[in-house]
């Protein structure tokens, strides 16, 4: 039966299927930013970052609601609101956020809805009022929204079908700049899972001792190994100034003028560009190491948002990463202070 798994007793039907197509109808929404809003005025107007994170559900637009059209003389051409219409956010900071959903009530005023939101109406009175906001951001039914939105908004005002394409060879410029002397420079280890020292890696130097001629890696260069690439053997280097590599290592610079770096970063290592690389090397000697066709790796395609949204993109993921990081340090010191603390309290 098309029943929900917990319900109130009194109710035994099963529920209705219906096309929100013909139940619903849209309306387009106004674009101001929120720099043409105020705290008073004749108009209110529902931004979609405080969808995100003022509002619950069910907004009260008499009394959680206080932004309004900055504007005295603004010439309103859009949809005003009436009580228990849905209005959605349909971009966000995150995936999680796309689609969040607001029902307003005590709608007693000029409302309009407003930047990255769609206004919805209830015309054929299907649902009961206060109903449609806890329906709608219901996991089960948030969730075939967000799988409708992947690919067009996720960011802010981010829409992908302005994607330009791209060749790594556009992207990438190799270099082969070489060391003159014996440890130049601290050398430096390029492996699957990033880039170190070698000496901390290996707990000692595993290189030759004669290092002249080892190629140098400067900071925000990419290094690959042409032989291992394609297990993700490839790294921005965003740690180091400069070091030296072995000469089997391949370094590029990276145009930034189309990408951005921290972007980059991200991408080199997605299921989709290891893939790339995949069918980019040929079956070696060794079961484990697969010749990297540079002509191949040259053609890869790589799609790009415009290089603003690039920027932010990287800054939003760099941060995530680096809250990762610090959480990860801070439960190795829990673990060790966990570690300690059993073995003195146990006889």
């Amino acid at each position: 039966m098309n029943v929900p798994k917990l319900r109130f007793k009194e109710f035994t039907d099963e529920w209705n299927t219906i096309d929100l197509s013909e139940t619903f109808n849209y309306f387009s929404t106004n674009s101001l930013s929120r720099e043409k809003l105020a705290d008073s005025g004749i108009i209110k107007n529902i931004h979609y970052g405080d969808i995100h994170k003022k509002y619950g559900c069910i907004v009260d637009m008499k009394k959680e609601v206080s932004s309004y059209i900055k504007d005295p003389n603004y010439n309103n051409k859009y949809e005003k609101c009436q009580n228990n219409d849905l209005i959605f956010a349909d971009a966000s900071e995150d995936y999680d956020g796309i689609g969040k959903a607001i029902e307003i009530v005590n709608v007693n005023e000029s409302v309009v809805s407003g930047l990255h939101t769609i206004l919805v109406r209830d015309n054929l009175k299907l649902f009961s009022p206060r109903f449609k906001g806890y329906y709608f951001n219901s996991p089960i039914i948030h969730n075939q929204i967000k799988i409708q939105a992947n690919g067009f908004k996720v960011f802010s005002n981010i829409t992908f079908d302005t994607t330009q394409k791209f060749k790594l060879e556009d992207i990438l410029q190799e270099q082969n700049e070489k060391s003159t002397v014996i440890n130049q420079y601290d050398i430096l280890s390029s492996t699957a899972n990033g880039l170190f020292l070698q000496s901390e890696y290996f707990n000692k130097q595993a290189a030759s001792e004669n290092n002249i001629g080892y190629k140098i890696l400067r900071r925000n260069q990419l290094v690959l190994s042409p032989q291992n690439l394609w297990m993700g053997n490839i790294n921005i280097n965003d740690k180091y100034d400069i070091g030296i590599v072995s000469p089997s290592y391949k370094i590029f610079n990276i145009n930034t003028s189309i990408i951005n770096i921290k972007y980059f970063n991200n991408w080199i290592r997605t299921p989709r560009a290891l893939y790339e690389y995949m069918i980019s090397s040929e079956q070696g000697a060794s079961i484990v190491r697969r010749n990297l066709n540079i002509d191949l790796f040259n053609s890869i395609i790589i799609k790009l948002p415009p290089i603003n949204i690039q920027n932010k993109i990287g800054e939003n993921i760099y941060s995530f990463n680096r809250l990762i990081e610090l959480e990860s340090n801070k439960l190795i010191k829990l673990q060790k202070l966990k570690k300690g603390l059993m073995q003195n309290m146990f006889v």
